[in-house]
């Protein structure tokens, strides 16, 4: 049965039902809408266009949308609930504005506030046209904004490459580990939905996606306590470009690259509005050949014997990637508005991978040849069903209600032929064949209340309930064939089950204070999770409930500085993976497998943000009480193997400094330059004796974007991460450079991009502790010099904009 007939299920048929019915009953209902406008001009009364305009509520600072000015400078926000909000106007060159509050007090209210002058910072080009766009990063309350539509560098390669040269993120791919402000624990949210997959799994989902998708991220390391506490870093917000407008709109995309091989995307959106119903729909599909090569050196001594293996694989994926959404919004009346979301992917990894190792032994003629011939295939299919709805009560209170069912299934067979020879050029005296097959389904249920209130004009309090809960199963099968006929190895095959509820309930107060505000909120969440096997039940039984509290306060002292301190709690849960004792072999001599002892670990974070005109300064404090480190080595007592796990620190200490300063070199180039200098402290717990480790470390990034006339524009892109710590291993420097051009040509938009020009896209770690018989030595080289071209082009007008699901925090933790 494949991946729809499935979802399509006798018990999945309410959810699908439920969908199908909410996104055709809107065709049937109409509705009024509250419309927010104006025109933004400078002081010579000549038009802006290319402004960032953003409406937000006044009680909490909340953003509610984002527009750019149009060729006649217009802004226009259609949809607005009955509300308090005000607006900020930011445009490069310009000083930035802020509207003073006002209401809107029904559907049918509208609010014109006419010509907006912006007071100039910087004289006008005049020898160069220039279009200005909106600024690159921006800070709105507790998250720092990238603004990446119409960026050529995010034309070519995808969305984890771009993440790292986003200000303060970086990623190990080796490890599948992604970092906010050099700290590993992050959650992924797609459009502010949590992505509930295994590290692993999202990277691979990343890899395949292309960043053209991509409209904005949001960066939170200290989200409120509205969202899941899960997270320990903080939460990266991967918002994709969606269409909602007056009429009708297609987008379409086209690319082709190549590098080590070829690669192809296309996509497809549109959307449209009928009467008084909002549509809209995407499409995308990516191919990807690529390539890989990975070395690993190591020397272990058992019983005064010194064994030395060296390994290299030789790697060639192809990724192939499908995403869809669709959707509809629409109102029952003034006071209910209800919509509905599908969306969902299938994502191909299939690899030929040559692997060599090498074994070298003091103890004469014991030397040996293996090579490892690796087949693979890893495949997953996602189906995310969602229906919400929002209740206005009064002009003062809200009631929110969704719900989301979410089905994943991973199916991975993986070939291994091991040929065993005394010499490279030896004749094989051992011919092993192994067969495993992993298939994984996946079900999940999350549903959410919401309820706002304002209690006069300064105070708002919100309140509400989440439940997630989630079904897997893992049925793993391996067998061998040594002697010429498949048998069952039943020493590494196993069936294993995870069923995992959480239960949680929030509470904030915001509180507007002369010339800033008061956040303070509390959540708790209940956790039961149970992990059987076939043979054995409860292998993994843990119960238990925690409080997550949050406070926040920020003051604008003028209209160019503002001040925040932050401080919240979240918690990292082990993943499936990280805790289900199954074996997987990537050599005779190198294994990994799950922890069942593993624990969660609780963060506590401090922030203090300051900001002056778009110049943003951040000192973070972090602490981490059994922090989860993932792969990483231990030998196994007395023999010569290697084995990676999961394991819990002691504690983890991380003290940071960020900068994020934009430089105007002329009227038409900017360069945005992005500096996080952190200082980390660990111990160990799970070696003989405790180990302590320091290590300061820095990263830079850097965006220049150089705008020339008749639509022309370059950017060039990149980053240095000076050595730092991942468990026990230490990572060395890296770096790379990325290219990028783009040309508007009427509706359309030709882009070129050229990544790591000068081949530096490889990691490279080690572990030297002699005491603990640990000497490892390990790199991984990437594809380097890859060429892109993309062709964008838009039929009708659209304004983008951005729907999610209620899916709270638990798909990045199963498999």
């Amino acid at each position: 049965m494949n991946l729809f007939d499935r979802f399509l299920s006798t018990e999945n048929k309410k959810t699908a039902f439920l969908v199908i019915v909410v996104n055709f009953l809107c065709y049937a209902i109409s509705f009024g809408q509250a419309s927010v406008k104006g025109i933004v001009r400078d002081s010579k009364d000549s038009i802006i266009v290319g402004a960032s305009v953003l409406i937000m509520k006044s009680i909490d600072s909340t953003l509610v949308k984002g527009a750019v000015t149009s060729q006649s400078g217009l802004f226009v926000f259609d949809n607005i609930l009955p509300g308090g909000y005000f607006i900020q106007i930011q445009m490069v060159g310009f000083k930035r504005k802020y509207l003073s509050e006002f209401d809107i007090r029904s559907l049918s209210d509208a609010k014109d506030f006419g010509f907006l002058t912006l007071e100039e910072e910087v004289n006008t080009l005049t020898e160069v046209s220039v279009k200005k766009e909106k600024v690159f990063v921006e800070q709105l309350g507790d998250r720092l904004l990238i603004n990446l539509d119409g960026k050529s560098t995010s034309k070519g390669g995808t969305v984890l490459d771009l993440l790292q040269v986003m200000p303060g993120v970086s990623t190990s791919k080796q490890n599948n580990a992604i970092f906010l402000n050099g700290k590993e624990g992050v959650l992924i949210m797609i459009n502010g939905r949590p992505t509930r997959l295994p590290m692993t799994a999202i990277f691979e989902m990343l890899n395949g996606m292309s960043p053209d998708q991509v409209d904005k991220i949001e960066l939170i390391s200290i989200p409120p306590v509205k969202y899941a506490a899960e997270g320990s870093a903080g939460i990266i917000n991967i918002m994709t470009k969606g269409y909602k407008n007056e009429g009708k709109s297609v987008s379409i995309n086209l690319s082709t690259g190549y590098g080590a091989g070829f690669k192809g995307a296309g996509g497809v959106a549109g959307n449209a509005k009928i009467g008084r119903v909002d549509l809209f729909g995407e499409y995308s599909y990516s191919y990807n050949d690529t390539y890989q090569y990975f070395t690993n050196r190591r020397v272990v001594k058992v019983a005064d014997i010194e064994t030395g293996i060296f390994n290299q694989s030789r790697r060639e994926p192809s990724i192939s990637n499908q995403n869809f959404r669709g959707g509809m919004d629409y109102a029952m009346s003034s006071k209910i508005t209800l919509g509905g979301v599908m969306s969902g992917y299938r994502n191909k990894w299939k690899m030929g991978a040559e692997n060599e190792t090498d074994v070298v032994s003091s103890i004469a003629d014991s030397s040996r040849h293996i090579r490892t011939l690796t087949q693979e295939t890893n495949l997953w299919g996602h189906l995310m069903g969602s229906v919400y709805g929002d209740y206005k009560i009064n002009d003062q209170e809200k009631l929110s209600i969704s719900s989301d069912y979410l089905y994943y299934k991973n199916d991975n067979p993986t070939d291994y032929n091991i040929l065993h020879a005394w010499k490279p050029d030896g004749d094989i005296f051992l011919d092993q064949k192994l067969n495993v097959k992993k298939n994984t389904p996946i079900n999940m249920w999350v549903w959410q209340i919401d309820y706002a209130k304002n209690i006069g004009k300064k105070m708002r309090m919100e309140i509400g309930v989440n439940s997630a809960s989630a079904r897997l199963s893992n049925d793993v099968n391996v067998q061998d064939n040594n002697k010429g006929s498949w048998e069952a190895n039943s020493a590494l095959s196993e069936k294993y089950s995870l069923n995992e509820h959480i239960q949680a309930i929030y509470g904030s107060l915001n509180v507007n204070i002369k010339g800033g505000k008061i956040v303070a909120g509390i959540r708790y969440e209940h956790t039961d999770t149970e992990l059987s096997t076939a043979s054995k039940t409860g292998m993994v039984d843990r119960n238990f409930g925690n409080f997550f509290p949050n406070f926040s306060i920020s003051k604008e002292i003028n209209s160019d500085n503002i001040l925040q301190f932050s401080y919240g709690r979240r918690i990292a849960r082990p993943s499936y993976t990280d805790l289900a004792p199954f074996i997987i072999y990537f050599d005779p001599y190198t294994l990994s497998t799950g922890n069942i002892r593993l624990k969660s670990a609780i963060t506590d974070a401090v922030n203090v943000d300051y900001s002056y005109k778009q110049n943003l300064f951040s000192f973070r404090y972090s602490y981490d009480n059994n922090a989860i480190s993932r792969f990483q080595p231990q030998n196994i007592e007395n023999t010569n193997q290697q084995l990676n796990a999961s394991i819990n620190l002691k504690y983890k200490r991380i003290y940071s400094l960020s900068a994020s300063v934009p430089v105007s070199v002329t009227n038409f180039w900017e360069i945005q330059n992005s500096l996080v200098g952190s200082y980390q402290e660990i111990e160990t717990s799970h070696l003989k004796r405790p180990v302590l480790l320091r290590q300061y470390s820095f990263r830079y990034s850097l965006n220049n974007s150089i705008k020339l006339s008749k639509g022309f524009s370059v950017e060039i892109s990149g980053f240095y991460q000076s050595p730092f710590i991942l468990g026990v291993s230490r990572q060395k420097s890296l770096s790379t450079i990325n290219l990028g051009f783009s040309k508007i040509i009427g509706k359309g938009s030709l882009g070129f991009s050229y990544s790591d020009p000068f081949r530096k896209n490889y990691d490279r770690e080690f572990v030297f502790m002699p005491e603990h018989n640990l000497d490892i030595d390990i790199s991984y080289k990437y594809e380097f010099r890859v060429v892109k071209l993309t062709y964008s082009y838009v039929f009708g007008k659209s304004n983008r904009s951005n729907r999610g699901s209620s899916s709270e925090n638990m798909r990045k933790r199963l498999e």
